[in-house]
């Protein structure tokens, strides 16, 4: 799935007039990533954009950094099926900050660089945290499970 991420940010998800304001050009960030978070709803689908023209979203050249022959290259890709390269040019290292690298992120490595990029690399580690202190806070919580659950058992077999 190809995505373009705008520096705007929304306490609450935008109304669908709101994000029909946003135009290719403004786009901050541009990556191709894994639309599981879509299927699984952790991302929102605001809407459909009945008048969306293909061509104006059009996939843009990747930089991919991986050297064949020595030069790194720019890569484009069929507009229906990103997973299709269609043309590669050899390009300088110049293009590594104007273009978007050539990879597909997973849906939480895709949340990770928007934060990064966005807000900075002190609220990933702070997610990081959260989430597992969280996660400690879980296994401490089935751990007391497991020992009330034993001790329960224990009192059965001993009353028979």
């Amino acid at each position: 799935m190809l995505c373009f991420f705008f520096p705007t940010l929304y306490p609450n998800i935008p109304e669908k007039s709101e994000i029909r304001k946003f135009e290719r050009p403004n786009a901050a960030y541009v990556m191709k990533c894994f639309d599981t978070y879509l299927l699984s709803c952790r991302w929102p689908i605001v809407g459909y954009q009945d008048d969306w023209e293909c061509k104006v979203w059009d996939a843009p050249k990747f930089y991919s950094p991986y050297k064949l022959h020595g030069t790194p290259w720019l890569i484009s890709y069929d507009q229906i099926d990103l997973s299709r390269q269609i043309a590669m040019e050899p390009c300088t290292t110049d293009y590594e900050n104007l273009a978007p690298r050539d990879f597909t992120a997973g849906a939480r490595a895709a949340e990770i660089q928007l934060t990064i990029r966005f807000l900075g690399r002190e609220f990933v580690r702070a997610d990081r945290e959260g989430s597992y202190n969280e996660a400690l806070e879980l296994e401490k919580r089935q751990k007391k499970r497991a020992l009330k659950q034993a001790a329960r058992e224990s009192k059965k077999t001993t009353r028979h």
